[in-house]
């Protein structure tokens, strides 16, 4: 099997699996939450990964601005994208 058709094989099994699993509905939830269409954008161009790396870089941007958002009570919210 060529190297494209194995590609193209794992990101229809990705894509499946993402939509048993719900990601696509959460994606949609995170998206209808965005206040500029840039951050929608980038909400919506997010992909499916199992790379561990890759998912604790995200869970670490996640976090971190999930502990700005809890203890900064002086933290604007506007003026920046999400």
């Amino acid at each position: 099997m060529r190297r494209f058709d194995m590609e193209e094989r794992q990101k229809a099994i990705d894509t499946r699996l993402e939509y048993k699993l719900g990601f696509d509905r959460i994606r949609r939830i995170i998206s209808d939450r965005c206040s500029t269409s840039y951050a929608v954008e980038r909400a919506c161009a997010e992909t499916f990964s199992n790379d561990a790396a890759e998912i604790r870089r995200r869970l670490l941007l996640t976090d971190e601005m999930r502990l700005i958002m809890m203890f900064e009570d002086g933290f604007p919210s506007g003026g920046f994208i999400d």
